[in-house]
């Protein structure tokens, strides 16, 4: 497991190594929701789903939600009324 890293991003991620497979697990950093990746790059993460782990995280804290990649892929809208976004995460 490498060292959590925000890099001037709005996410902490950490690499593990599980089943010869480098995954990061990505933490928002000011809401708790985690989400998986198997690649990140400035600009460029591609989102996955692990549910194996995902279930041992909410074990582990309860407070903590998993962003699905239907949720993270999921385009944005405005909303033109009043120029917020919309969104179902919370």
């Amino acid at each position: 497991m490498t060292a959590l890293f925000a890099n001037g991003t709005n996410f902490y991620h950490a690499e593990v190594n599980l089943d010869d497979e480098g995954i990061y697990i990505l933490r928002n950093g000011s809401y708790p929701f985690f989400a998986f990746a198997s690649k990140v790059e400035y600009m460029n993460i591609h989102f996955m789903d692990y549910q194996t782990l995902s279930k041992e995280i909410v074990a582990f804290n309860k407070d903590y939600r998993d962003l699905t990649t239907s949720e993270l892929y999921e385009p944005i809208q405005p909303d033109g009324r009043k120029l917020l976004l919309r969104t179902k995460i919370l």
